[in-house]
């Protein structure tokens, strides 16, 4: 039964331990969380290949997520409301559920051990779930580097199905680059057809998608002249970045082709965004996707980018689009700026391409000492305002450090209690600081595909291995890593916690009984107050 009496009680408790804490010390634990759950994962990823696994993991897209129970303190999503008056979600507090687009798909060895080994994330979810309500995140969870995430306490996802990355999120991105400056250097020149400049804008939005407040981003388009379309860079806020998709998606196809005067656009604009302190100190990513053939001198070209990158050293990533690009002078910019070229089909191959720059900009670095956070936005499942924080997860068998994945908590802004421009401002606060990036040659070669080495790597003991996750030898886990494979056929009846009509009486006779007892005090009250009130008029006469 569900007492008022104790709503209340738990209500004003929870009001007032919230408040007792500061804003920036509520969310320096919930990075304590972040860095626990992190130092879990370590462990589990560093022993997959040993320990002998046997155990399976729920898939939210399927009937067999055993321990589900109806929390009231969820909020109850849009799906729900056609059922009737019913408070909250069926979840489980004891299961994490695994997402994939296909709970039926076969998957490799390493896929499994790192399925099974990491289903032990469970006991701290669990930990950090069991804290007072008024504290604990809404949601965590944890993607990895193979492509699907995990989220706790389990839920149901739908019945479709349908793909979720986690590498695309912002979550993700953010906790594994660090803040940065991006320009995206679109050739709009009719060099490139009406479907392969669509499929340039539809590659970049996507990488505007992933992108958090804590980014700066600028686009310059450039054919026989070169503009750029903001005076500044923006910040990556969800308003800044819907702007900025607009203006990508009105970029259109113009004669010539200047790849000088984009980059003179593009350090021009870098220029004004540093002299009006917009931009973050911490690294600069220019991004060129060209389908035309050069006319410019390459030396002279080169020597102008050297010229004008002195005060922001930025790295390229740079991408042929088509055979008529000037492959050289492209490959020639990323070995002399830290950069990667690659040559690639701009309709079919251009945007799974593009969505690994976040692995080029984790690949150098070395130290991360705090975890970031995104912009407050509303939960897909309808429970309130929340703001995600994440931090990154390294492989470290035999002493390598390869990017493994990233946990994160989603925490509802409630809990902060306070205005939602004092938690922006300490969101962002938290999440500025730059991650130490070292500069090695090195690792930049083995990105590098065969056709764009730069060979200038001088360390004749690196090893690339060391910088790519381990491959587990043997077998010896469940031959499928799901505990269940039978897809939903109900969203409904997973989901939705079902009306409980004898705790909606008995609420009823609760506050009823509240409300008599409360009129029988004030009546005494009031009777007190005549009493004596007549005995002092008694004395005067």
């Amino acid at each position: 039964m569900k007492w008022l009496a104790l709503r209340w009680l738990i209500v004003l408790s929870a009001s007032i331990t919230v408040r007792g804490i500061n804003l920036d010390h509520a969310i320096e634990i919930q990075e304590t969380n972040l860095k626990v759950l992190a130092s879990r994962a370590e462990r589990l990823v560093a022993t997959r290949c040993s320990a002998m696994c046997t155990s399976c993991s729920y898939h939210a897209c399927t009937e067999t997520l055993p321990d589900l129970s109806c929390e009231d303190d969820f909020e109850t999503p849009n799906i729900c409301e056609k059922k009737g008056n019913i408070d909250g979600i069926r979840v489980s507090g004891k299961h994490s559920t695994l997402y994939t687009n296909n709970p039926r798909a076969d998957f490799s060895d390493d896929q499994k051990h790192e399925i099974c080994a990491l289903s032990g994330l469970d006991g701290a979810f669990k930990d950090i779930y069991e804290v007072k309500k008024d504290r604990r995140p809404i949601w965590q969870g944890f993607g990895s580097e193979s492509g699907y995430s995990r989220i706790f306490p389990g839920r149901s996802w739908s019945e479709t199905c349908s793909l979720f990355d986690p590498r695309s999120a912002p979550w993700y991105v953010s906790a594994t680059t660090g803040p940065k400056n991006i320009v995206l250097m679109v050739d709009n020149s009719n060099s490139q057809s009406a479907a392969s400049l669509d499929a340039v804008k539809t590659a970049f939005s996507n990488l505007i998608d992933s992108l958090s407040f804590s980014d700066w981003v600028g686009i310059v388009a450039f054919n026989a002249e070169a503009i750029s379309q903001e005076e500044t860079l923006l910040r990556g806020s969800v308003k800044n970045k819907s702007k900025l998709k607009r203006t990508l998606n009105s970029i259109e196809r113009k004669d010539g082709s200047d790849l000088t005067k984009g980059i003179n656009e593009t350090y021009s604009l870098l220029k004004s965004s540093l002299l009006q302190r917009t931009g973050t100190p911490c690294r600069t990513v220019i991004i060129i996707a060209s389908a035309s053939p050069s006319n410019a001198d390459s030396s002279a070209l080169l020597q102008t980018i050297t010229d004008l990158d002195t005060d922001y050293e930025a790295q390229f990533l740079l991408y042929s689009l088509g055979t008529s690009t000037d492959e050289t002078l492209l490959k020639q910019i990323a070995c002399a700026h830290r950069g990667l070229w690659k040559s690639v089909d701009p309709v079919t191959s251009f945007s799974a391409e593009l969505r690994d720059y976040y692995v080029f900009l984790a690949s150098e670095i070395t130290q991360i000492t705090h975890a970031v956070w995104q912009e407050v936005q509303a939960d897909e499942l309808k429970q309130g305002d929340v703001t995600t924080g994440s931090y990154p997860v390294y492989d470290t068998i035999d002493d390598r450090k390869a990017l493994f994945g990233v946990v994160k908590l989603d925490i509802q802004t409630k809990i902060f209690n306070d205005s939602s421009s004092n938690v922006f401002n300490a969101l962002l606060t938290h999440s500025t600081s730059c991650f130490t990036v070292e500069k090695n040659e090195c690792i930049l070669e083995s990105l590098r595909a065969d056709d764009a080495k730069c060979n200038i790597c001088q360390d004749t003991n690196f090893n690339a291995e060391q910088t790519k996750i381990a491959t587990c030898q043997g077998d010896d886990v469940s031959s499928h890593p799901l505990c269940g494979t039978e897809p939903v056929h109900n969203i409904e009846e997973l989901l939705c916690c079902e009306p409980d009509v004898h705790a909606s009486v008995s609420e009823v006779y609760v506050i009823v009984f509240g409300g008599i007892v409360v009129a029988f005090i004030f009546v005494g009250i009031l009777q007190l107050v005549c009493r004596k009130t007549i005995k002092r008029e008694g004395q005067r006469v």
